[in-house]
C-alpha cells in the first residue's frame, strides 16, 4: 500500500512520518486522540477483544512495544478531563489478560510474556469501586506540613482517583525519597503509612520486587502448599550468598515448573483470576532473575580451566528447561534435554580413560572415556541448541526491529530508545546465556575431536573477484557477464541455481553435501566450502570486509579451507574460474566417463537433451520403460528393479509405472489454445541470456496447470496399476535431467503422498510435474545451458509410496576426496526432502563406507530439528489437504533414534548401504547418485542416476 502520513494536531508531540502499515497507523492515531493511560489501555482492550479480527504476531509486537514505551515514560500520559477510578484500569487488565492467555503459544509467548507485566493488577483490592484509599487518609493527616499535604492531595490522591497513570508512581517515589532523605523530619507513623501506600501502588502497577511478589503469592490462600514451600526454599537459597549458583538455579527452576503447572491447571476452563495473574507475574520475574544467575554461573565456567564436561552440560540442561518453561520452542528444548541427558548417562557409566578415547573430566573429578563418535554426538546436540539462540535473534532482528523502529519514529520516541530495542532484547534474554554455554562446550568439542571449523562441499582451487551477499538468491545471473566471482554468503535455501559467473562459494552455515545445491555446485565446478562455526565465518567476513570487488583465491580441500588476497588476476576463460583439477581415481584405473545423455560434440558449449520417442502415449508398466520413451530416471528404475530380483540382492524397489513423454505431448496437443503455448516457447527460445525468461516461463507453467485436463482413462490405468496401494509418489523423469552439462537435480517437481484412489489428487499431481518443466529454476537452467526448449519433454515416474522411517542419499564415489573405494552417504529421519532440498537448517548423519577394508566411519550425527512424514487422515483434514499430497513435520528426538544411540547399528547400516551402493555402481558401470528409504529393516532404492563429478 502507498505510504500514509500520520495526521497530527498542533498539541501533539509527534512528528509526521510515513507509515506503511495499517495497524501502526491506527495505533498512532488512537494514541494521539487518547490522552490518558486509561484510554490508551481501553484501545488495547477493545482491539484485542474483537471477535472478528484475528490477532497476529504483528499486532502483538506493536502492542508490546507501545505499552513498553508507556511504561518507560517515553509516551506521556495526561489527564483527559474525566473522573475514572483505578478499578476501571484493573478490570481492563483482566480482559486483556484473559485474551493473552488464549493467544499464548510457542509462537506468541515471547510477546505475551512481555505484555503481562505492563498491565495493572486486577487483585480484588484494586477492582473495588474505590481502591487505594490509604492515600486519602494520608492526605488528611495533621502531622505534615500544609504544602506537602496539598501536594499529596492534588498531585497524588486526586490525580490517582481521577485519571491514574504510570506517572503517579513516579510522583509517589519522588515524595517518598524526600520524606525519607537524610535530615528529613517527619513522624514515623506518616513515613510508615506512606511507605505502605507506595508498596500498594507498586503492586497496582505490577512493579513489585521479586521478593515482595513471591511473599505476596505465598500469602494467598488459594496457592497450594507446594508452591509456598518452593518459594520459601528459593528465597532462602537466593538470599544466602554462600549457596552455590547451581543450587539456586535448581531451586528457581523447580519453582517455575510448579508455577507453570499451577497456571495450566487453574486456567484449564479458559478463565483467569487474580491468583493466576500474581503467580504468572512471579514466574515471569523468576525468568528475569535467572538471567543474572546463569550469567554469573557461565562466566565462572568460562574462567575455570577445571570445569570439565559435566558442569557445563548441567548448565545447558537448566537453560534448556527454563527456555522450555518460557515456551520458546518448547518441543525442541525438551528433546535436546532428553538427548543430552542420555549422553550424560552414557558417559557416567565409564570413569576411566581407554585407548582411542579422550579423557576430559566428568563429575567428581573422574575422566570420561569419550570417543570421537561421542564428541560428534554431543556436537550435534550443541549445534541444535545454537539454532534456538540464532532463530530467536534472527526473529527479533528481522521481524520485530523494523516494526519497533517504525512505531517509535511515528510516536516521536527518541531514536536511541528504539534503535537498541533488538540488541537489548537479545542480550537480556536467556538465549544469550544459552549461546554462551554452547560456545564454551563447542570450543571444547572441536579441540578434543580436532574438528575443523569448515566443511568441504566441493574441493578445488579458484580465483575470482570477491563479492558478499546475505542470501544465495541475491546472487543473480548478472554476474555471468561480469567475470569470475568468489562469493561469501550468509544463507542458502538449498534450491538456488549457481550463476555461471560464480566460481567459488563460502557459505555461513552447514549444508548437506548431497543436497541439490551441493550437487549443482559440484557439477558446475564451483569450489564450495561451508562453516557451521559462526565465529569463524564472521571473522572471515571482517577480515575481507575491505576487499569486496578485489581478486582473491579460494582453496578448499578436506583438510583445509583458505581464502587469500591476490594482487592481480587475469582469468584464462570466461564464466568459471580456473580451478585445479581434482584427481578422481578408481582402484583399478581411471573413472569411466559419466553416463552421457547429450548428443553434441566436445566443446560445443551447448547441452542437448536426450532424443525422445513421442509415439508411446499410454501408461507403461515399469518393465516396458525405456530411456527414449520415459527418461533416464524411469529407465534407471527398471534397471534397479531387475537388479533387486537378482539372487542375493539386499534391497527392494517400490512398485512403479510411468507416463511416457508421448502422453504429455498428446494431451497438450489436444488442449485448446496449444498454438499460443507453442508460440510462447518460440518466444523463449528467441531470448538471449536469462533476462525476460521468467514471465514467459510463468505463463507456460500456469497454462499447463489451468488449461490441461488429464484424460480419465489415464487416471484409471494408474489406479489399476496401483490397486491395493493407498498413496503414490509422482516424480519427474525429463529428458533434460541427468545430462553431462546439466544434472537437473531438484529443478523439476515431485509430489509425495498422493491419494491414488482420488482422481483429483492424481490429476493435480501429474499436472504439477508436467508444469514444472517451466519452473523458473528449470527454465533458467536450460537457458544458461543454451538448450532448445522445444526439445524438453517430461515423463512421469509413478511409485508406490514408502512411508520412510529414514531416508538416505549415496554417492558411490566419495565426492569429498575423489576416492572410488569409498561410498559417501547422508541419512535423515523421515522423508528424503529434508536431505535433497537443504531448506531446513541442520546436519544429516554423514557416513563413509570403505569397500577395501569393509569399514564404516561416522563424520557427523544428525541434528535436524524436524522430520517429514506422510500425513494421516486426521492431519490431512486439519490442513485442508484431504486429497492432495501432504507431508507434516515432526520434532525429532534423537535419544529415541537408534542411529544416534547405538554405535553398532549405525556402523552396520553404513556397511549395508555402502555394499548396496557398490553393487548398483558396478551394475550401472559408473559412479551413482542413489536415493532410498528405510522401513522396518528393509532398504528400498527409489532412484539412481549418474553421479555428477566435480571438475570433470
Amino acid at each position: 500500500m502507498p505510504a500514509t502520513s500520520v495526521p497530527v494536531d498542533v498539541s501533539s508531540p509527534y512528528v509526521a512520518v510515513d507509515v506503511t502499515d495499517d495497524f501502526t497507523l491506527r495505533l498512532v492515531q488512537e494514541d494521539t486522540a487518547r490522552k490518558s493511560w486509561r484510554t490508551k489501555l481501553e484501545f488495547v482492550t477493545d482491539f484485542l477483544s474483537q471477535e472478528d479480527v484475528p490477532i497476529t504476531l504483528h499486532h502483538l509486537t506493536s502492542i508490546a512495544t507501545y505499552l513498553n514505551f508507556i511504561n518507560a515514560g517515553e509516551i506521556v500520559c495526561q489527564e483527559d478531563g474525566r473522573h475514572m477510578r483505578p478499578n476501571h484500569h484493573a478490570l481492563m487488565a483482566k480482559k486483556i489478560d484473559l485474551v493473552l492467555s488464549r493467544l499464548t503459544n510457542p509462537q506468541t509467548s515471547f510477546l505475551t510474556r512481555r505484555i503481562y507485566p505492563l498491565l495493572p493488577s486486577y487483585r480484588g483490592s484494586f477492582t473495588v469501586s474505590v481502591p487505594l484509599t490509604r492515600i486519602r487518609d494520608i492526605a488528611h493527616r495533621n502531622d505534615i506540613p500544609q504544602d506537602l499535604k496539598n501536594e499529596i492531595k492534588h498531585k497524588l490522591q486526586n490525580k490517582l482517583h481521577r485519571c491514574a497513570g504510570p506517572e503517579d508512581l513516579r510522583t509517589c517515589e519522588d515524595i517518598l525519597s524526600r520524606i525519607t532523605a537524610p535530615g528529613a523530619h517527619f513522624s514515623g507513623d506518616f513515613v510508615n503509612q506512606f511507605t505502605i501506600f507506595h508498596q500498594e501502588l507498586r503492586e497496582f502497577f505490577n512493579a513489585s520486587s521479586l521478593d515482595d511478589r513471591l511473599n505476596d503469592v505465598r500469602s494467598m490462600a488459594d496457592v497450594d502448599q507446594d508452591i509456598k514451600g518452593l518459594i520459601q526454599s528459593f528465597l532462602e537459597h537466593k538470599n544466602n550468598h554462600s549457596t552455590r549458583l547451581e543450587t539456586r538455579i535448581n531451586s528457581l527452576t523447580a519453582l517455575r515448573e510448579r508455577c507453570v503447572s499451577f497456571i495450566k491447571t487453574r486456567t484449564a476452563d479458559g478463565s483467569t483470576d487474580e491468583v493466576v495473574q500474581q503467580v504468572r507475574l512471579a514466574e515471569i520475574a523468576l525468568e528475569d532473575v535467572s538471567f543474572v544467575m546463569f550469567s554469573e554461573w557461565i562466566n565462572s565456567l568460562t574462567d575455570s580451566a577445571q570445569a570439565g564436561w559435566d558442569e557445563p552440560l548441567r548448565a545447558l540442561l537448566f537453560l534448556l528447561r527454563n527456555l522450555e518453561l518460557s515456551q520458546l520452542q518448547p518441543e525442541e528444548c525438551a528433546v535436546i534435554q532428553a538427548d543430552v541427558t542420555q549422553f550424560q548417562q552414557k558417559l557416567s557409566m565409564t570413569d576411566t580413560t581407554s585407548n582411542g578415547h579422550i579423557g576430559n573430566g566428568l563429575s567428581n573429578g573422574h575422566a570420561a572415556a569419550m570417543s570421537r563418535d561421542d564428541l560428534l554426538r554431543l556436537k550435534a546436540a550443541l549445534d541444535r541448541s545454537v539454532r534456538i539462540s540464532n532463530n530467536f535473534s534472527e526473529t527479533v532482528f528481522s521481524t520485530f526491529q523494523s516494526q519497533v523502529e517504525q512505531l517509535g519514529q511515528a510516536l516521536g520516541i527518541p531514536r536511541p530508545v528504539y534503535q537498541i530495542f533488538s540488541e537489548g532484547t537479545i542480550r537480556s534474554h536467556l538465549t544469550f546465556q544459552l549461546a554462551k554455554v554452547v560456545s564454551l562446550l563447542l570450543k571444547r568439542v572441536r579441540s578434543a575431536a580436532s574438528l575443523p571449523p569448515w566443511e568441504c562441499i566441493v574441493p578445488g582451487r579458484v580465483r575470482g573477484k570477491l563479492r558478499r551477499a546475505r542470501r544465495m538468491a541475491d546472487i543473480t545471473s548478472k554476474v555471468e557477464s561480469e567475470g569470475d566471482y568468489v562469493i561469501i554468503v550468509d544463507f542458502a535455501d538449498g534450491d538456488e541455481e549457481i550463476p555461471t559467473g560464480v566460481s567459488g562459494i563460502i557459505l555461513g552455515h552447514d549444508l548437506p553435501h548431497l543436497s541439490h545445491l551441493a550437487v549443482r555446485a559440484r557439477q558446475s565446478g564451483a569450489v564450495f566450502a561451508a562453516s557451521d562455526h559462526r565465529e569463524t565465518f564472521e571473522a572471515l567476513k571482517r577480515e575481507f570486509e575491505e576487499y569486496n570487488g578485489q581478486t582473491v583465491e579460494l582453496q578448499v580441500s578436506v583438510d583445509r579451507v583458505a581464502l587469500s588476497k591476490i594482487k592481480c588476476f587475469k582469468s584464462p576463460n570466461r564464466g568459471r574460474g580456473s580451478p585445479s583439477p581434482v584427481v578422481l581415481t578408481r582402484l583399478n584405473g581411471t573413472i569411466p566417463p559419466q553416463m552421457s545423455l547429450n548428443g553434441d560434440g566436445e566443446g560445443s558449449g551447448r547441452a542437448v537433451p536426450a532424443p525422445v520417442d513421442l509415439n508411446v502415449t499410454r501408461m507403461l508398466p515399469i518393465a516396458e520403460a525405456s530411456r527414449s520413451s520415459s527418461g533416464a530416471k524411469a529407465s534407471a528404475a527398471l534397471l534397479l528393479e531387475k537388479l533387486c530380483h537378482i539372487q542375493g540382492s539386499t534391497f527392494k524397489t517400490p512398485r512403479s509405472a510411468v507416463l511416457p513423454y508421448g502422453c504429455m505431448r498428446t494431451v497438450l496437443n489436444g488442449t485448446a489454445g496449444i498454438e499460443e503455448y507453442n508460440a510462447k516457447i518460440d518466444n523463449l527460445v528467441a531470448i538471449q541470456g536469462v533476462e525476460g525468461c521468467e514471465p514467459v516461463a510463468q505463463f507456460l507453467r500456469e497454462w499447463v496447470q489451468r488449461k490441461v485436463t488429464i484424460p480419465s482413462d489415464v487416471i484409471q490405468s494408474i489406479q489399476k496399476a496401483f490397486k491395493g496401494a493407498s498413496r503414490i509418489m509422482v516424480r519427474s523423469s525429463a529428458n533434460v535431467e541427468d545430462l553431462e552439462k546439466i544434472s537437473g537435480a531438484g529443478l523439476y517437481d515431485s509430489v509425495a503422498d498422493v491419494d491414488v484412489t482420488s482422481p483429483e489428487a492424481v490429476s493435480k499431481a501429474i499436472l504439477t510435474v508436467w508444469s514444472s518443466l517451466w519452473s523458473k529454476r528449470a527454465t533458467i537452467s536450460r537457458q544458461q545451458a543454451r538448450m532448445d526448449h522445444h526439445n524438453a519433454h517430461m515423463a512421469v515416474l509413478l511409485q508406490e509410496m514408502i512411508p520412510a522411517q529414514q531416508s538416505f542419499i549415496l554417492h558411490t564415489l566419495n565426492p569429498l576426496n575423489g576416492r572410488a573405494d569409498e561410498v559417501y552417504m547422508e541419512v535423515a529421519v523421515g522423508m528424503g526432502e529434508t536431505l535433497a532440498s537443504a531448506e531446513q537448517r541442520g546436519t544429516p548423519y554423514r557416513l563413509v563406507y570403505n569397500s577395501t577394508n569393509h569399514t564404516a566411519t561416522t563424520l557427523s550425527f544428525a541434528n535436524y530439528s524436524f522430520s517429514l512424514h506422510p500425513a494421516d487422515e486426521h492431519r490431512r483434514k486439519e490442513n485442508g489437504q484431504e486429497t492432495v499430497g501432504f507431508l507434516y513435520s515432526k520434532v525429532v528426538d534423537y535419544s529415541q533414534q537408534v542411529l544416534t544411540t547405538n554405535d553398532t547399528s549405525r556402523h552396520n547400516l553404513a556397511i549395508r548401504l555402502g555394499e548396496i551402493g557398490k553393487d548398483i555402481d558396478n551394475y550401472f558401470g559408473c559412479p551413482q547418485d542413489i536415493e532410498g528409504v528405510l522401513l522396518d529393516d528393509e532398504v528400498y532404492i527409489v532412484q539412481s542416476r549418474p553421479q555428477p563429478l566435480a571438475n570433470q
